[in-house]
């Protein structure tokens, strides 16, 4: 844990003293999400997101907010994703997948309401317009907002 902590703090981010382990596991998160972020790939869909998101037809920035939602989600900053996410589905209402995202990313921040009004919103989509594993996190997502 020392060495982890030495190795953070080398990198720019705050550890905390020792023995706190929350704001070690924030720093990780926060280091390995700039790490993650940096990568090539990761850096292209970011330049895909910031044209969609310049560009002045709706669908094409929802489609931008999806890509930076999604960059930012998997780099643990659930609140800007779902803030990303929340306007994709404002720009794009039939866009089911957001509101997938945005639930997952809700329920990351325990918003526990904003995530009920999400899944509300996603009963009866359309066959198919979730995939097998989407289903099933949705489902276990209300079985955790119920309490089992």
């Amino acid at each position: 844990l020392s060495r982890t902590r030495d190795a953070l703090r080398r990198r720019g981010h705050d550890p905390g003293a020792d023995g706190d382990g929350v704001a070690l596991a924030r720093a990780a998160t926060q280091a390995g999400g700039a790490h993650w972020l940096a990568q090539p790939y990761q850096r292209r869909r970011a330049g895909r997101a910031h044209r969609a998101l310049a560009s002045s037809v709706p669908g094409e920035q929802a489609r931008g907010h999806r890509i930076r939602g999604d960059l930012l989600f998997r780099a643990g900053a659930y609140a800007r994703a779902a803030a990303d996410f929340e306007r994709a589905v404002v720009l794009a209402p039939a866009d089911t997948r957001s509101r997938y995202h945005a639930a997952l990313a809700h329920f990351a921040l325990g918003h526990v309401e904003r995530v009920r009004a999400v899944l509300a919103a996603l009963h009866g989509t359309a066959p198919g317009a979730l995939s097998p594993v989407e289903l099933q996190r949705l489902a276990m997502l209300e079985l955790a907002l119920a309490g089992g």
